[in-house]
């Protein structure tokens, strides 16, 4: 593996700074960075998270499970292996739902012909970390992270000047409402009010009342209510929203057939429009003509998946340079 060869090429070791893989953990079925790999002391990252848990599910990013499970992944992936990236894939999903991974993405745009697109749940459930910090924040480890005993998990971020903090909870799983005693040391022992921001199924990020600082003794605490499969961030930054389309969003409209493109408008080398690659490549080769690269048999480009191999779609394009046929005939 890569971190063998690290151990034992000094130069290989220091010309790389981070450790990444693809889906890790137990939620995507996976297993955790092993003993080796955490005593590297380099950064972890997931370098490739999809939604939907675990991968490859059925769940789409509209579901509210799918944006309870990204909470859930965005936390744990801390608590319990030390990564601190996640990478979403994909930010946007707009390939047609025909092709593999159907509703794989924070958004879903995949109707061009009538601009039509959706705000999913995921998009909120990321902003209950995204909206409340900043680069360049820090992770706090110690008793500032850790798993909800009724279910769920929390993680704490500190800005570099230690000034601010936020702290991001997900009780997937439980069953039952918890409370979670919080108490500041150092600076931010001054704070009286934490805005607060949750997420339920049906009311997705909402602002609450913000919480006030209680006493006992002389130790302030503050105390947060946890619902059930619920997300809720508590934090000292202010001025989050939830945003809304400045226009109205198009609504669904079947695709028009029969469908008509003259292929005069293209540059060359670009795909025409409502055209969608998969295993091959269809391009504007020469004016008023698409050419297609056809693979077959041994004679095929490197697969992205083997569900692509499933794919078959003929399309029949009339040009002035005749009429083409564009498709796999040897596909499923």
């Amino acid at each position: 593996s890569v971190v063998r060869d690290m151990q034992s090429d000094g130069a290989l070791n220091a010309s790389i700074d981070i450790l990444g893989s693809h889906c890790p953990g137990p939620q995507n079925g996976q297993k955790n960075p092993t003993p080796d790999v955490l005593a590297m002391y380099k950064p972890l990252w997931n370098t490739e998270q999809h939604f939907g848990l675990p991968d490859p599910s059925p769940h789409t990013c509209w579901e509210f499970i799918t944006a309870l499970q990204l909470a859930q992944t965005i936390n744990k992936q801390y608590v319990v292996t030390n990564q601190t990236s996640v990478q979403m894939w994909t930010p946007i999903y707009s390939w047609y739902d025909f092709l593999p991974y159907q509703g794989k993405g924070l958004m879903v745009a995949q109707r061009p012909w009538d601009g039509s697109y959706n705000v999913s749940d995921t998009i909120w459930a990321l902003a209950h970390t995204t909206q409340f910090t900043e680069r360049g924040w820090f992770y706090v480890g110690g008793s500032a992270r850790g798993l909800l005993p009724g279910g769920g998990s929390f993680v704490t971020y500190v800005s570099p000047e230690g000034s601010d903090v936020t702290l991001v909870i997900e009780s997937v799983g439980a069953t039952e409402s918890q409370t979670l005693r919080v108490t500041f040391v150092g600076q931010l022992t001054r704070v009286d009010t934490l805005s607060h921001w949750t997420t339920t199924e049906g009311s997705v990020f909402i602002q609450q009342p913000n919480l006030t600082r209680q006493h006992n003794g002389t130790t302030g605490f503050f105390e947060v209510p946890v619902a059930p499969n619920a997300i809720v961030t508590v934090s000292t930054t202010t001025g989050q929203q939830k945003g809304g389309a400045d226009t109205l969003i198009n609504p669904p409209a079947p695709f028009a057939l029969p469908h008509h493109d003259n292929f005069e408008t293209y540059a060359l080398d670009t795909l025409a429009r409502f055209f969608a690659d998969a295993h091959g490549t269809r391009t504007q080769q020469h004016p008023r003509c698409t050419t297609a690269n056809i693979f077959s048999g041994d004679t095929v480009p490197v697969s992205w998946s083997w569900h692509a191999r499933q794919i078959a779609v003929w399309v029949i394009v009339v040009t002035k340079c005749g009429k083409r046929f564009l498709g796999f005939p040897d596909a499923n």
